[in-house]
């Protein structure tokens, strides 16, 4: 997509803001459709619209076959165009929740020109944890972020090289908080960029450190708590042997921590630790320096799922992220 048409999906959002002249229900549905087609066509979706009198509940379907990029996938969409900026309730959604279950599809995304009630995206992220729809509520700002991430045409090949292995991050993480045994199919490599991208989508500054001599830090993760910059870092050990984690890397990362004077770090191994691990670590280290598995990986690939869909706020604290779960 090139930066002229994107220019022009984001003129077309603006024409949706509630405090604009009011749209009668064909145009408005028009605009909307003309932003949603590219983007779910820049995702692999085709895309089928239903007429305003024949849609049975569902505004668009949408389908995109298996590749070797995706998985094979049905959406169904509702749109909401609302003259005045009310938020949406759950009673102006609950009957598309509802019929989305009802559907055989995988995923559900209602599109929305303003904002939606708290109690509505409670009941959504309630409702993701029972059931097997994902379903993402999209106001108009989280219309614009996704537009703002697509490609564009003009851009080098290194930096097309990197949209194409950020996606591929995420999709990554989608799978894992779907199922934690998708990481028994990601190389060593691949998790440490998948980690770095789900930070960087929660809210930090991440880096991914070089894949030879990373000097015990495979990712370096930095934000400001209460206005002062903070300075963290992860290592990552997923080894496809299964084998665990032993003391002498922990007191080794421990001492990365403490020699570069980091805030603080957390260490994430796929398949755990052996017994006598944390043997050689004194409690005060244990206060800046954490322990994960898996688990708390597939915790952040879901935090990060939703975060992408807008059902998830980051806490005062970001830091807290880092910690929450670990040991």
């Amino acid at each position: 997509m090139t930066p002229g048409e994107k220019q022009t999906l984001l003129e077309i959002l603006d024409e949706l803001e509630p405090e604009r002249a009011p749209l009668g229900p064909v145009d408005a549905e028009r605009r909307m459709m003309a932003v949603l087609q590219p983007l779910l066509g820049a995702e692999g979706y085709s895309v089928r619209h239903q007429p305003l009198s024949h849609d049975h509940g569902f505004d668009v379907i949408a389908h995109r076959p298996a590749s070797h990029t995706y998985e094979q996938q049905s959406m169904v969409v509702e749109m909401k165009y609302r003259r005045g900026a009310r938020p949406l309730t759950l009673a102006d959604i609950g009957r598309f929740m509802v019929a989305a279950v009802q559907q055989d599809t995988n995923r559900a995304l209602i599109v929305a020109n303003t904002t939606f009630s708290p109690s509505a995206q409670r009941e959504v992220a309630q409702f993701l944890q029972r059931a097997r729809v994902q379903i993402q509520l999209l106001g108009l700002d989280d219309l614009r972020a996704w537009i703002s991430r697509l490609e564009t045409e003009e851009g080098d090949l290194d930096e097309e090289a990197r949209i194409i292995v950020q996606s591929l991050a995420r999709e990554f993480a989608y799978m894992i908080a779907r199922n934690t045994r998708a990481l028994d199919r990601v190389e060593w490599r691949d998790l440490e960029r998948i980690i770095a991208e789900i930070f960087s989508g929660l809210g930090f500054h991440a880096e991914l450190t070089p894949s030879s001599k990373d000097q015990g830090r495979d990712v370096i993760l930095e934000c400001f708590v209460e206005g002062a910059h903070r300075s963290y870092i992860v290592e990552i050990k997923h080894w496809r042997s299964g084998a665990r984690v032993g003391s002498e890397a922990m007191r080794d990362f421990v001492d990365v921590v403490a020699r570069e004077a980091r805030d603080g770090g957390v260490f994430l191994s796929t398949y755990g630790y052996t017994g006598n691990a944390f043997e050689a670590i004194t409690e005060i280290e244990r206060q800046r320096v954490r322990f994960g598995a898996e688990e708390k990986i597939a915790t952040l690939c879901r935090k990060f799922t939703r975060a992408g869909a807008g059902l998830w706020s980051p806490p005062e604290v970001l830091a807290d992220i880092l910690f929450e779960g670990t040991e």
